[in-house]
């Protein structure tokens, strides 16, 4: 019998990470992600999912080393400063058994004697997510790369599972009191599912751990936040077939069951076993894990917006309880940008009904004491959305923006009303356009619904990489005004060129008119007219003080 193999994640490259030094992408092993951290500019995977699930691990490494993460006037020491050096391999060490994929006792967010009744297992397509579940001929990994993965490849999906699974029936496993009939019923989507998450990004990923790496000193009442006894997965007694006593709660109103980043980042939601032949995974065991709804958890998960919602407050005697937003597909990141930035004194809503992420006060509370490095940085939107009783993946959200980290941290009411009014300004270009391409099917007597679509499809792409462009070029605060100006401009431009496509793409007929059922002329040429009008309005300069006066809606 050969020797049961070994995959220590500190030590076996397993990550793949793109350098600054030569631009190409090298595997890397956990370890040498944190210590060169300044070195790699960004972290990948397999999907997009990946990044997100592998730089909150990487994240609850720190949350481990430095417990409730670091005090206000310490950070920019170790923005300067680099990574922790030995510290972290001696913390690593600590927990040396916790970190193989294979340890007999102990295998790295698993449980090692994991088995159903009758001895069965799934195949790699319930862990590998890009694997259409029923179909998968509807996927490039067919033949062989369906029937077995490398360690490596295993442990970046093992970390995703734990991160954004489905809900659905899920093995039975032995020792599990929830087992009915050999099957574990629903009980949710892994943890971070649940989240729109957002990462501030750097120019490396140590820039990238520190922006997020929100210290619990942050309440604005002088308060620290309320974590408790919050410590990544591998620091708690390794779990077993049966629910963390401690963990999963059974009252979802005590919010002490969320601890605080740590524990939500390492969230073990599932139970699961990797099935090898001590060269290749070559199937997996997925069982329910530990239960954890997202209401009420604003305080100590830092990675997403929130909602305020009454119905699930008034279950739960609290005048308004806070949901994780989540995000859109085929809906771009600067389209909701009023739920990543900084809260503000804007309405005086008590309780607000809405949050920013905790990463971005963190970044505002750094902002105001003058700590915040002068530098770019990028806000990445990860996503899934679930479909069939979120038994599957429907959709994966990947999307980005480029700000300014002294703009994207300013919880000046002004800025923030400047970006959510010029988003404002460009749905309202899209309903324009729209409007065009309406009025000129209704002239040349076509049906007007594909003209109507393609219309507003154009307007979005167009304004899409104008938005990026224009927010990425506002270095400061004080650039505001003319920033605001520069817009309007941009979008008078845009919408007339837009309008002059839509005419030259309208028939003969539509130009020559006709008179309708109630006998009004309906041309091109009053279609055109009707257009410009909008846009001039739409465009002009509001009288002096009226724009600052109305607070910003949220366009999320």
């Amino acid at each position: 019998m050969p020797d049961t193999p070994s995959f220590d994640l500190r030590t076996e490259p397993w990550i793949p990470a793109t350098f600054i030094s030569d631009g190409q992408e090298h595997m890397v092993s956990l370890t040498d992600a944190l210590l060169n951290a300044r070195d790699i500019r960004s972290i990948g995977g397999d999907m997009p999912i990946q990044t997100p699930a592998i730089t909150r691990l990487l994240l609850s490494v720190l949350y481990g080393l430095c417990p409730g993460g670091p005090p206000l006037d310490e950070w920019r020491e170790l923005w300067d400063e680099g990574p922790f050096g030995d510290d972290i391999t001696d913390y690593l060490d600590q927990y040396a058994d916790r970190w193989d994929l294979f340890d007999e006792r102990t295998p790295f967010f698993q449980v090692a004697d994991l088995r159903t009744e009758k001895g069965t297992y799934s195949g790699l397509e319930k862990l590998i997510f890009d694997v259409p579940n029923g179909d998968p001929f509807f996927t490039t990994r067919l033949g062989e790369g369906l029937q077995r993965i490398s360690f490596a490849e295993a442990a970046r999906w093992l970390v995703t599972a734990q991160a954004f699974d489905p809900s659905g029936i899920k093995s039975g496993a032995v020792g599990d009191p929830r087992v009915k009939g050999g099957k574990g019923y629903p009980i949710g989507i892994a943890w971070t599912g649940n989240l729109g998450v957002l990462i501030c990004e750097g120019a490396n990923l140590w820039q990238t751990l520190l922006l997020n790496f929100v210290g619990s000193g942050l309440n604005p009442h002088g308060e620290p936040l309320p974590w408790s006894d919050d410590m990544p997965a591998w620091e708690r007694p390794q779990p077993t077939a049966l629910a963390t006593p401690g963990l999963d709660q059974e009252h979802p109103g005590d919010i002490r069951r969320f601890h605080g980043p740590a524990t939500l980042m390492t969230w073990q939601s599932r139970r699961i076993r990797l099935i090898h032949d001590d060269q290749w995974v070559t199937g997996v065991i997925i069982a329910n894990g530990d239960q954890l709804k997202p209401q009420m958890a604003d305080s100590h998960e830092t990675m997403t917006a929130w909602r305020g919602s009454e119905p699930p407050g008034k279950a739960l005697g609290q005048p308004l309880v806070y949901m994780p937003r989540t995000h859109t597909p085929n809906r771009a990141i600067w389209r909701g940008i009023a739920t990543f930035l900084p809260s503000g004194a804007i309405s005086g809503e008590q309780p607000a009904k809405s949050k920013p992420p905790l990463t971005v006060d963190w970044l505002n509370k750094l902002e105001l004491r003058g700590l915040l490095p002068d530098i770019q940085v990028r806000m990445h939107a990860y996503g899934v959305t679930y479909g069939s009783n979120n038994s599957v993946i429907d959709e994966v959200v990947d999307d980005a923006m480029d700000l300014h980290l002294h703009v994207l941290a300013s919880d000046s009411d002004d800025v923030k009303q400047c970006f959510v009014s010029a988003a404002g300004m460009a749905d309202k270009g899209a309903d324009i356009c729209r409007s065009l391409a309406s009025n000129l099917a209704l002239a040349a007597e076509i049906p007007p619904d594909a003209w109507r679509t393609q219309a507003t499809q154009q307007a979005y792409a167009a304004f899409d990489r104008l938005y990026r462009n224009w927010a990425a070029g506002i270095a400061s605060p004080d650039q505001i005004d003319q920033a605001r100006e520069q817009w309007r401009s941009i979008v008078r431009t845009t919408l007339n060129d837009l309008g002059d496509s839509l005419l030259a793409q309208a028939p003969p007929s539509a130009f020559i008119g006709r008179y309708d059922t109630a006998g009004t002329l309906q041309s091109a040429g009053k279609a055109d007219l009707f257009f410009r009008s909008a846009v001039n309005k739409l465009t002009a300069a509001p009288p002096i003080g009226t724009e600052q006066d109305n607070p910003p809606q949220d366009n999320a």
